[in-house]
């Protein structure tokens, strides 16, 4: 309950610090003018509050004045009962309730929850740490302006309290010292629970007393005047009040149900901590909780505390923002592109001026015309927003009933073992099959021009460019890649009396069981899509001897707990923000927005050997950002980490080790020019001075946009890691007789390489261009194939000359590369990804293509039709 009535009444006014905060620390990236600029605005913010407070507060002292004379008449000549009875039937015939005392402490009651998320806001500001402001040298700290022998003295505290008794005695100027005892206390209270605190907050509040110190001057000033007679205000009719609160009901439930649900039921199981395995829908209550209080608690104070033409004007105003938050979420919110778990858009999401300036104006028409409606039609406006009240509960609920399925079905409490290890032998035979998921097969020549000690590391791998793969995401590219050429799309779905997520099973089993019926020890490490769930579920392999599978990134990040509860605290923060992003004019995204930080400034980060980091990663450009991206810091810690769960054994066995890993899948821009994990990465002069990264031949590629520089850092941090690991192999005596496929079930879309880019078929072919590098028994050198090769060709390669004329375990159909030989492949581009959604016995729709001998040549290309 303390949770919910802190999300409600708190963490919306948090929310506002934090975005006034960081708004004005991108004009003036200094914390001590921010905190004098958030406190001016917030001040003014609150000032029609505090004004509508001080004329209850002075209704309230003037009718207790009116009736001190009669209640002093009463409690002198009356006693016990009978003086109760007496007194209750006085304040019914002046209609006085004893409780309308308390409208006398007003300001003080609204003080308190913008104290406690100014409180909560400002002692978690990492960007106070080591600032100073005149002789306070650390924000973050204690002021000790005095010091007395060993005796430190907060002297801003102190000011503090005595500007706001000297506001208090200007406020109450002409009262009893009793009337003014509660505003004393309370700079006592104030005094004692700051003495101790970062003087960053201290100075927040002492300028908001001073702001109320001048406020108080200048009402004094205002009101000793002679005020005209007042013209008796109508009173709000029902029905408009009601046109308000159903709308502030609407924005809270589109906000805080629909946007959240909508994006959380999606993919339910990536909002999962393996270490605390909680349901995904509780992101959703949490948005709710928080547009609840934002919408409907803290905007009904304003519209409580307005008169009657102000909330009518405010009911107005509400209706208007509820049909343009739903406008801008259908016609201009959608589109932005793929999102990470923390909210954060693979591409760029900013709008050329023009498109900016046209989409916001049809927003503000939009808000005219309803605004007019409700004005004009105030009962249909009713109806109105009604109906879309519950159209967006009955959209929301059908969300949370799709996540709560997905989650009840998923079996993640039972997951896969999170502790393991691999095996390679020194004297036997070592395959290694290393998918990195959605690796780039045309980055490796950039690769090795940039940094020429890969070809070290490389030697005796033979990289193949001219590599398709079957698909464009997982789903579709992964099951040929583990199983060959029998779990293409084309021959997944010729299979139709048979469920998608069996046939993957299958193709996640053919090389596993086959090695290990044939002697070798085998190892699988985050198996993609295992039982068709987002975090594998290892059991597939229960039952067959000889497999050990695990899930590794719990294993291999040392701080996979520390950081997910962190990450948790960046996503509660993100959603609404999110929410409100969708909901906004296309001019204000970009400000809400603010590179993918949300303006989240008060994000605690984790101690790591490489140093302090936050998440997710924020940019300001392809060349400067802030943060780590979590999915790249945990698939690259199992990169980086390999030889800790290596055990190298003389004994004469053999091993297959079979690893998916998402370091490329996640980008993330790292320090250049060793590509190093950095909390605050600048890389300005090195992206200048090797701009496109050219190579010898001429050749370019593409990096002016985040994505696409993010996607080669990832890549390149792949690369590096596996080539260290692969100087730590050849240390242990375990490089020559181990057998190396590295590969990709498929590219990304990013129009980086012109060769890829096929307008008329409105193709950019990278995306079905997966790395392909094998190197085998005692090989050297590094060598370049143009050989027309797929990723289905794996299982082929991984066998050849270990296992004589292999054989499907599950089908009986031989293992080799016969297919590709028999004609075109074919391909399926779709985007139903998601194997929640495309769960059937066959892929849905999209679009396919074939393609032979040649990725690269559009004339290989043929555009088959949908179906």
């Amino acid at each position: 309950m303390g949770e919910i009535l802190l999300s409600i009444l708190i963490r919306p006014l948090e929310l506002v610090f934090e975005f006034i905060f960081s708004l004005s620390h991108s004009v003036f990236p200094n914390p001590a003018v921010n905190i004098i600029m958030m406190s001016l605005a917030i001040n003014f913010l609150v000032l029609p509050l505090y004004r509508r407070a001080d004329v209850i507060q002075a209704a309230s002292r003037k009718k207790e004045e009116q009736i001190r004379p009669v209640v002093d008449h009463i409690k002198k000549y009356f006693k016990s009962d009978e003086r109760v009875l007496v007194l209750q039937a006085y304040y019914r015939e002046v209609h006085y309730s004893p409780l309308s005392s308390l409208k006398s402490i007003v300001s003080l009651l609204l003080q308190i929850p913008f104290f406690m998320a100014a409180y909560r806001f400002l002692s978690n500001l990492s960007l106070l740490n080591g600032e100073s402001i005149g002789p306070i040298k650390d924000l973050s700290e204690p002021d000790a302006l005095i010091v007395i022998g060993g005796l430190s003295i907060n002297l801003l505290p102190i000011l503090m309290t005595l500007i706001n008794i000297v506001s208090s005695e200007v406020y109450m100027r002409g009262q009893p010292f009793k009337s003014k005892v509660v505003l004393y206390l309370s700079a006592a209270i104030f005094l004692v629970l700051l003495y101790g605190s970062p003087s960053g907050l201290v100075f927040y509040w002492t300028l908001n007393n001073l702001f109320s110190l001048f406020k108080n001057i200048v009402y004094k000033i205002l009101d000793s005047r002679p005020s005209k007679a007042k013209k008796q205000q109508p009173q709000l009719k029902k029905s408009e009040q009601l046109l308000f609160w159903i709308s502030a009901l609407f924005i809270a439930a589109f906000a805080g149900i629909l946007i959240p649900s909508s994006v959380v039921s999606s993919s339910p199981m990536d909002f999962i901590f393996l270490n605390d395995v909680q349901n995904p829908s509780h992101y959703v209550w949490h948005t709710l909780a928080i547009a609840f209080g934002f919408f409907v608690v803290w905007i009904g104070v304003y519209f409580l505390l307005g008169s009657a033409r102000t909330r009518k004007i405010f009911g107005m105003v509400m209706f208007a923002l509820a049909g343009t938050s739903a406008f801008n979420y259908f016609v201009y919110g959608s589109g932005l592109g793929t999102i990470t778990t923390e909210l954060v858009f693979d591409f760029d999401i900013s709008l050329d001026t023009g498109l900016m300036l046209i989409t916001t104006l049809s927003s503000l028409v939009v808000f005219a015309v309803l605004f007019i409606l409700s004005r004009y039609l105030n009962t249909v406006s009713r109806y109105i927003i009604a109906a879309g009240l519950l159209a967006v509960f009955g959209m929301g609920i059908t969300n949370m009933i799709s996540i709560n399925r997905v989650y009840a079905d998923s079996g993640i409490t039972e997951n896969a073992p999170t502790e393991g290890s691999f095996t390679l032998s020194r004297t036997g035979k070592n395959v290694m099959v290393i998918m990195i998921d959605r690796a780039i097969g045309s980055y490796i020549p950039f690769f090795f021009n940039e940094d020429s000690d890969l070809v070290r590391q490389f030697d005796g791998f033979t990289y193949y460019p001219n590599t398709i793969s079957f698909g464009q995401y997982t789903n579709f590219g992964a099951p040929a890649l583990f199983g060959g050429y029998e779990y293409t799309p084309e021959k997944i779905n010729s299979r139709a009396d048979e469920l998608l997520m069996d046939k993957h099973n299958e193709a996640l089993l053919v090389m596993p069981v086959l090695f290990s019926n044939e002697g070798y020890n085998v190892t699988v490490m985050d198996p993609p899509y295992a039982n068709y769930r987002e975090v594998p579920d290892t059991s597939i392999y229960d039952g067959y001897s000889g497999i050990d599978s695990f899930v590794a990134e719990p294993v291999l990040n040392g701080h996979y707990s520390e950081m997910n509860g962190f990450l948790e605290e960046a996503r509660y923060h993100n959603f609404f923000a999110y929410s409100m992003l969708k909901t906004a004019p296309t001019a204000l995204q970009g400000v809400i927005y603010n590179g993918g930080s949300y303006n989240y400034l008060t994000s605690n980060g984790i101690t790591a050997e490489e140093g302090v980091f936050h998440f997710p990663q924020s940019y300001g450009s392809v060349s400067v950002t802030d943060g780590i991206n979590p999915d790249f810091y945990n698939a690259y810690k199992v990169l980086d980490n390999l030889s800790e769960i290596m055990e190298i054994t003389d004994d004469d066995v053999n091993n297959l080790l079979v690893i998916d890993n998402n370091t490329a899948h996640s980008p993330n821009i790292l320090q250049t020019p060793d590509y190093t994990l950095s909390d605050s990465v600048d890389n300005t002069e090195y992206d200048l001075a090797n701009a496109g990264r050219m190579l010898p031949d001429g050749r370019t590629i593409t990096v002016d946009a985040y994505v696409q520089m993010a996607h080669y850092h990832a890549n390149m941090a792949a690369i590096k890691t596996l080539g260290k690991w692969f100087d730590r192999l050849r240390e242990n005596g375990v490089w020559y007789n181990t057998r190396i496929i590295i590969v990709a079930d498929h590219g990304r879309s990013l129009f980086q390489d012109s060769r890829l880019i096929f307008d008329d078929l409105m193709v950019d072919a990278e995306s079905v261009n997966p790395l392909l590098m094998v190197k085998d028994f005692n090989s050297t050198g590094f060598v370049t194939s143009d050989e027309f090769m797929t990723n289905a060709d794996v299982p082929t390669i991984a066998t050849e000359g270990l296992i004589n004329d292999p054989v499907n375990p599950f089908t009986g159909a031989a293992i080799n590369n016969d297919d590709k030989f028999s004609g075109p492949q074919h391909i399926i581009m779709s985007d139903h990804w998601r194997v929640q959604e495309n769960d059937g016995n066959t892929f849905l729709p999209g679009s396919w293509y074939s393609v032979h001998d040649s990725i690269f040549d559009r004339d290989n290309w043929d555009y088959l039709g949908e179906y």
